[in-house]
């Protein structure tokens, strides 16, 4: 006997399409939603959006040289409408430092107090070459509101800079200085996991990158004493560095990754 049967996947519980648009990426995700009320909920259930991405983007093409800045609008509709559900926050910027990003700066500032961000990740300009360091400017304006969202965090546990801009110049501003800022707030003082500069290890790095001056290495690593995790690349250590790990006011590390910098006859690549 043959039964023509029917099924209609709109009636499936919120649970179960949550399931599914968590494997789906942003634009698929969206696109489903419109189909029903049912997925048009599960889009916005909060623990599809506890992680994030938000790029800023430079040219691309043959225009990838000019000083273009490109802010896709999802990051507005997503800090807008999803932002206090945020807990992991990538920021990805591979636009010039030096050139405006306009609205996306204000719309960023007026909304981290809503960021119950837990885990931060910034790759922010990318590792530079020591020796262009003196050459390259930043705007306070695009890096602040990311200073801020360090500075005025109330759960963050996790702190990963994979790239920032640490000339001289920004590293004296207090709007441009993350490192400093993480150390002023005293909310976070218990973070377990710091990450500066680590190199993964199948992606391509400068060869002689500017990184973080050892002094403020050491004093960074000094200030978080409930570290479990901690990755730096060698240039960053010290010997006082390394017997501030071994005082016994300081929780035991799980993890300590070092990615080393050596370039022969350069002492500031050698192996400590």
């Amino acid at each position: 006997m043959n039964v023509d049967t029917e099924c209609d996947f709109g009636t499936l519980p919120v649970v179960a399409w949550v399931r599914v648009l968590e494997h789906l990426p942003l634009k698929d995700r969206y696109h489903a939603s419109l189909v029903c009320s049912n997925v048009f909920e599960a889009f916005s259930h909060p623990s599809l959006w506890r992680s994030v991405t938000l790029t800023v983007e430079g040219g691309s093409g043959k225009f990838r040289c000019l000083h273009v800045v490109n802010i896709p609008q999802r990051n507005f509709h997503l800090v807008q409408k999803f932002g206090r559900m945020f807990h992991h926050i990538t920021f990805s910027v591979l636009a010039p430092l030096d050139e405006s990003f306009g609205e996306w700066n204000m719309v960023l500032a007026d909304n981290i107090k809503r960021f119950n961000a837990s885990s931060l990740t910034f790759d922010v300009g990318g590792l530079k070459n020591i020796a262009k360091g003196g050459a390259m400017r930043t705007l306070t304006e695009n890096i602040k509101p990311m200073v801020d969202l360090v500075r005025n965090s109330l759960y963050l546990k996790s702190l990963v800079i994979k790239s920032w801009p640490t000339f001289a110049s920004s590293l004296n501003k207090a709007d441009e200085n993350v490192f400093q800022a993480a150390m002023d707030n005293d909310k976070i003082k218990n973070l377990t996991k710091l990450s500066i500069f680590d190199c993964d290890s199948v992606a391509w790095s400068e060869r002689r990158p500017l990184l973080l001056p050892v002094d403020l290495t050491h004093k960074m690593v000094e200030h978080f004493k409930s570290l479990s995790h901690l990755a730096l690349r060698s240039p960053m250590l010290s010997e006082d560095l390394i017997r501030c790990l071994s005082c016994g006011d300081r929780q035991r590390l799980q993890q300590l990754k070092i990615s080393i910098n050596y370039l022969p006859q350069n002492e500031s690549f050698e192996i400590p």
